[in-house]
């Protein structure tokens, strides 16, 4: 049998897991063929996304998008998540040096982003 919260409870966890904003990352080999990661509420914040991105957890990321504004916010994410990764020490893929290039530029890659051999 399937136990049930009171109201009062349920109300309680749904105004603590919606408190945005939220992101939604949209992943593909191209443009024509978009899809998005399934992703815990938990992890949609900015700081969820942009550790999800320096942990490189998305494949072929596109864009990300900021829900109710539309904004695209995806340079900002990759630039805070390359900055998170040198933070912390983190020498880098090859992978990881082209999604960063891809989306802030070659130059700002190089000067961010130390590659692994």
């Amino acid at each position: 049998m399937q136990q049930q919260l009171p109201a009062s409870n349920v109300r309680e966890i749904n105004a603590a897991a919606f408190r945005g904003p939220f992101y939604i990352v949209v992943c593909g080999l191209s443009k024509d063929d978009p899809y998005t990661p399934e992703r815990n509420i938990g992890d949609t914040t900015w700081a969820g996304t942009v550790k999800d991105i320096a942990d490189m957890q998305f494949e072929n990321l596109l864009q990300v998008i900021e829900l109710g504004t539309g904004r695209d916010v995806t340079d900002r994410m990759v630039r805070e998540a390359a900055e998170l990764r040198i933070h912390d020490g983190a020498d880098y893929s090859h992978k990881f040096f082209e999604l960063v290039e891809l989306h802030i530029g070659t130059r700002t890659a190089r000067s961010l982003v130390r590659v692994t051999a």
